[in-house]
């Protein structure tokens, strides 16, 4: 975790952040010559600093990052071998949804 105090809150600059519009903004991995972390949007913009960002577009809100894949149990695979469990197809028709 890279950390970064900013009027008291910490921010950890490995993650995504997403300003008060929704604009998302990263860590460019460079500092600006005060020694403040630049940050860059997905929008095709030039890299601003943190405490700028958040003065100006803020607050800005960490992004949860995405969880890695979970690895499907062994009971699982074997009852969905075994036909016990319903494709998205089956489970549409079932409900009465789009098939």
């Amino acid at each position: 975790m890279t950390a970064y105090v900013h009027n008291g809150i910490e921010f950890d600059l490995d993650g995504d952040f997403a300003d008060a519009v929704g604009v998302v903004w990263s860590w460019t991995g460079e500092w600006s010559p005060a020694a403040e972390p630049m940050l860059r949007s997905d929008a095709p913009l030039m890299a601003l600093p943190l405490p700028d960002i958040d003065h100006y577009h803020g607050p800005l809100i960490p992004i949860r990052r995405k969880a890695s894949p979970l690895k499907a149990s062994p009971a699982f695979v074997a009852s969905q071998a075994a036909g016990y469990v319903e494709s998205d197809t089956e489970f549409a028709a079932r409900i009465g949804g789009r098939s």
